[in-house]
């Protein structure tokens, strides 16, 4: 990850080149055998160093903070780490991260059990 960064000289200059390719995506379409186009969405989470934390670690939990949090207000947007929304959500956070951890190991079988009327 380290040479990735190569080339910025400011946290403006890295947020410019990362919305450029954040509009990039935002832009491409892919074509479904039906002749639909799909557009691509991504959302994106953001966090600084050293304001937000000086270790990866902490750097990657908050970023993925933001992005889950971009998730469920904005998605497909950019959205940058905001300290007190983490002190505020930390605690639904860290439950979100254990249901995906679950579904990542296997822990937990699901089913599709569709719900049909007769009538239709």
């Amino acid at each position: 990850a380290e040479g990735l960064l190569t080339g910025f000289s400011d946290k403006e200059t890295l947020l410019q080149a990362v919305k450029t390719v954040h509009k990039r995506l935002s832009s491409t379409k892919f074509w479904l055998p039906d002749n639909q186009a799909l557009h691509l969405r991504a959302s994106a989470g953001l966090a600084w160093c050293p304001e937000n934390g000086t270790n990866y670690d902490e750097l990657a939990r908050y970023a993925d903070f933001a992005m889950y949090d971009s998730k469920k207000t904005m998605k497909g947007a950019i959205k940058i780490f905001d300290p007190a929304a983490f002190q505020r959500d930390a605690l639904l956070f860290s439950g979100q991260e254990g249901l995906i951890q679950l579904f990542e190991r296997r822990e937990v079988r699901f089913a599709f059990q569709p719900i049909a009327s007769v009538k239709t």
